[in-house]
This record gives C-alpha cells, sequence and structure tokens, in this order.
C-alpha cells in the first residue's frame, strides 16, 4: 500500500523513484521516505477508501478503518487528523437514514474516541447527485481536566455511523470514498 506525503517547500529535480507530484508549494512523495526521519513532521494523504454500500448500511454497529496503524518502526506514534474528504458519488437510489446518522473519524474502532468533526448523512448520503463534504479536527471530545484529546498510540483510524440511537442507514445504492490527510506524530516528546 503506498501513502503520500506532503512535505514543504517546491523541488523542482524530479526523481522517478519517488514519483512526486508538484502541487502549488507542496511536494507529493511516497510515504516510504517519510519514516527516514521519525521526528519530522509530514502531511500525509491516505490512499482513496471506497465504503461499499454493504458497509454503509451496517457502519454503526461495524466500523471501516480508513487509515492503517503506524508502521511497526514507528512506535509511540499516533495519527493527527488534519481534515478528511467524503465523496458520495452519484447514485440511482439514496440512502435511507434516521436524522440522528452522523459520520466521524474514530481511533481504533466502533467505540473509539471521535477525532473529527461530525457531517449529518442527511442532505448527504440521501441524494441521488454527487455529494462532497470536508471535516476538519475536533475538540468537542476533550477531556475537560486536560484541555485536549488524548491520543492513542499505534491505534488505526476507522470511520463510523455514530448514530446515538444505533439506528443503521436502509437501502439505498450509494457507496462513499474517503480521504484521510494527516500527521504521524510521537506520543511523547
Amino acid at each position: 500500500m503506498s501513502l503520500n506525503t506532503f512535505t514543504g517547500g517546491v523541488d523542482s529535480q524530479y526523481d522517478p523513484n519517488l514519483n512526486p507530484t508538484v502541487v502549488g508549494a507542496l511536494k507529493l512523495t511516497t510515504r516510504e521516505n517519510e519514516h527516514q526521519d521519525p521526528n519530522a513532521e509530514y502531511l500525509i494523504k491516505s490512499p482513496v477508501v471506497t465504503v461499499t454500500n454493504a458497509q454503509l448500511l451496517a457502519l454503526n454497529g461495524t466500523a471501516v478503518q480508513v487509515v492503517a496503524a503506524p508502521p511497526t518502526n514507528t512506535v509511540g506514534y499516533t495519527y493527527i487528523v488534519d481534515h478528511v474528504i467524503l465523496h458520495a458519488p452519484a447514485t440511482t437510489t439514496g440512502m435511507t437514514v434516521n436524522a440522528d446518522n452522523y459520520l466521524a473519524i474514530r481511533y481504533t474502532n466502533a467505540s473509539g474516541l471521535v477525532i473529527t468533526e461530525k457531517v449529518s448523512c442527511t442532505g448527504f448520503l440521501d441524494q441521488t447527485t454527487d455529494q462532497v463534504r470536508i471535516i476538519g479536527p475536533t475538540l468537542a471530545a476533550v477531556d475537560s481536566a486536560s484541555g485536549g484529546i488524548t491520543p492513542v498510540a499505534g491505534a488505526a483510524l476507522v470511520i463510523q455511523n455514530t448514530s446515538a440511537g444505533s439506528h443503521e442507514m436502509t437501502l439505498g445504492t450509494g457507496t462513499l470514498n474517503v480521504m484521510v490527510v494527516y500527521k504521524q506524530v510521537p506520543t511523547a516528546i
């Protein structure tokens, strides 16, 4: 699995082994080179993960992994989400959603800490036209005593329907494409 890494600055030299793509002031390189300096900060763009229709219909009870846990050579690291792009392609039949169906990114699994804003499925996954939403990190789940999110070292990132009433979406033929832009950072400095 190859992930892209954003590194600061524009490099005009082309290295066919890295396959860089210059976008504005950022250079994208492959993730394999990211871990040469574990203390360097990079924004990483995950590959697009497609949540299938069957997975969407069960997304409240079964979260879907969108970013694998940090590699084993980076023990003591966690992910900090910068933003998430959600794309629901046009479909013949929109999903039937409940008012409390929201999507969010969590650490680890369906019971992990929510670390992004939540986006309502109403007006999004119930549509038949192409839909895009961008969500950012949240501090809504902060520990009031510490004033911050307690990071989870070595945890994967998952997407879940966070319905408080355990309501699954029903019917519809929709799918969802998910791309996460994040940093991998140490849990101790």
